[in-house]
């Protein structure tokens, strides 16, 4: 049962439970689910997240949903795919000064607040973008986005979060029921971990908002 994003996921426990008064506590708990999973699977060690979307037309700064811890990879959906690096301030506006007049993509940005990155050059066009990244539990799986583990484990994360449905509503039964399908789940997405090539998207160093103010620079 594969899901596009965390709101697809959410729906989805709100008709298994048949609560949808609950609906604003399942966050809080696929949170919880998938902190349970970094904690008992060494080798996941994080939870990785990926969105997709538009940059636009002349528009120089793109904001990031609040959360994010850094990121890993900013790539241009294009062909062939174009990977923006991280660089300064001073090298974005550089960058810019000398593309002004150029039909050009970004090529580089630099981080400058908590959610906020700076582009250049400058996008002449909507450019469709992927970003992945980290962030912190329970503040990005809202909307569009989604993770590593909705993505290899998304059973685990609908019984996980029934459960703690269950738990909440001191529901005895279908606590036993949705804790055994959860641990079940919980059990092949280890051994799967276990399998799975060790191949990483990070390319590079991966930048955080701890990169801003790196150098001073005006726009």
């Amino acid at each position: 049962m594969p899901f596009d994003n965390y709101s697809e996921l959410f729906q989805e426990v709100v008709d298994l439970i048949a609560r949808g008064g609950m609906r604003p506590k399942i966050p809080g708990w696929v949170s919880l689910a998938e902190s349970e999973a970094v904690m008992g699977i060494r080798s996941l060690k994080e939870v990785r997240y990926k969105t997709t979307g538009n940059l636009v037309a002349d528009a120089t700064e793109l904001t990031l949903i609040s959360g994010i811890h850094g990121i890993d990879v900013l790539q241009l959906d294009e062909n062939p795919v174009r990977v923006v690096r991280s660089a300064n301030i001073a090298q974005v506006v550089n960058r810019r000064a000398i593309s002004a007049a150029a039909n050009d993509f970004p090529v580089i940005y630099a981080w400058t607040g908590p959610n906020t990155i700076e582009l250049a050059p400058t996008p002449n066009a909507a450019t469709p973008y992927t970003l992945y990244c980290t962030g912190a539990m329970g503040q990005v799986n809202e909307t569009k986005y989604t993770s590593n583990i909705l993505e290899e484990a998304p059973q685990y994360l609908l019984y996980a979060a029934a459960f703690h449905s269950a738990v909440y509503n001191r529901n005895a039964e279908n606590e036993a029921r949705y804790g055994a399908q959860r641990d079940r789940a919980l059990a092949q997405y280890k051994r799967y971990v276990g399998r799975k090539d060790k191949k990483t998207i990070q390319v590079g160093s991966r930048s955080t908002p701890r990169d801003y103010p790196q150098t001073t620079g005006s726009f």
